[in-house]
Formats: C-alpha cells, sequence, structure tokens
C-alpha cells in the first residue's frame, strides 16, 4: 500500500517546475482582491459589448437618446465614466495600498459597482447574468474586505 501524499509521488523531474510551485500556494488578500476586479470589470464590459449587438439598441440610443427607457446625456456619461474610472484604478490600489486604506477603497468602489448595476437593472436574460456576477463579485470582494484582520494570506501563513 502506498501511504505517500500526492506530491511525493510526482516524479522528481516535476516538482520544481512553475506551475507545480503555484498550485496550493496562498493568494494574499491583495492580490485575490484585484483578480476580483478584473473579473468583475470584464463581466462589465461583457455586457457593454452584448448590449450593442442587441436588436435595436443603436438605434434606441440614436433616436430617442434613450436605454430601455433611460436618458443618456452628457452628465449620466459623465458621472458613469469618472465612476468606471475610479473602479478601474482599485485594480491597482488593491495590491499597493495598505490594508486599513485598501479596505475602504474596496467598500466604496464595491457599493458603486453595486449601485450602478441596480440603477440600470439589466431588462434582458444575458444582461440579467452579468448584472448578477457584477453584484456577486462585489458583495464577495465587500465580505474579503470586511473579513480581513492582517496580511496573512488565504489559505495560512507561508
Amino acid at each position: 500500500m502506498n501511504n505517500r501524499t500526492v506530491h511525493e509521488n510526482v516524479p522528481s523531474t516535476h516538482q520544481n517546475t512553475p506551475s507545480s510551485k503555484l498550485v496550493g500556494q496562498p493568494i494574499s488578500i491583495p492580490s485575490l482582491l484585484s483578480l476580483l476586479w478584473i473579473s468583475v470589470l470584464f463581466a462589465d464590459v461583457l455586457r457593454g459589448v452584448h448590449e450593442i449587438l442587441r436588436p435595436g439598441f443603436i438605434a434606441e440610443l440614436a433616436n430617442e437618446e434613450t436605454v430601455y427607457g433611460n436618458e443618456v446625456t452628457d452628465t449620466t456619461l459623465l458621472i458613469s465614466g469618472i465612476v468606471l474610472a475610479f473602479i478601474c484604478a482599485v485594480v491597482v490600489l488593491a495590491r499597493v495600498l495598505p490594508r486599513a486604506s485598501n479596505r475602504r477603497v474596496n467598500f466604496v468602489a464595491a457599493a458603486m459597482m453595486i449601485a450602478g448595476v441596480m440603477a440600470s437593472w439589466p431588462k434582458d436574460p444575458d444582461d440579467l447574468v452579468f448584472g448578477a456576477f457584477q453584484v456577486t463579485g462585489a458583495v464577495i470582494i465587500t465580505v474579503i474586505a470586511a473579513r480581513w484582520k492582517d496580511d496573512e494570506p488565504l489559505g495560512g501563513p507561508s
């Protein structure tokens, strides 16, 4: 009977490859938050691409200057642009800010993301999926930031 662990069963030539060192390694909270923000922002971009492909979207925007009945003005575009630029900055800020500041920035950005999605809650099925993913991601980010008590990586000390 073999009582060795999975890692002990790997031939020695493969134990020092870069990919084998990454498996099961703890991830720092800042790295995890940054990665989650990238996923949430990617979902936002894909939601926008899908919206452009919706039949009648371009005509609605060009002729009525609305999206799902909501008026699109220069002010709404400016505010949403500033909010999205801030959230894009949080991808980097999550990696470099000290814990206390990092937590606050993530709380604010998550609240902005949730408010933005809820303010223009999607009306069609594909947007519902992307919107739900964004809100869920922002909630997960908030929970991780709220539980972050020290600089220990997830998975325990390294």
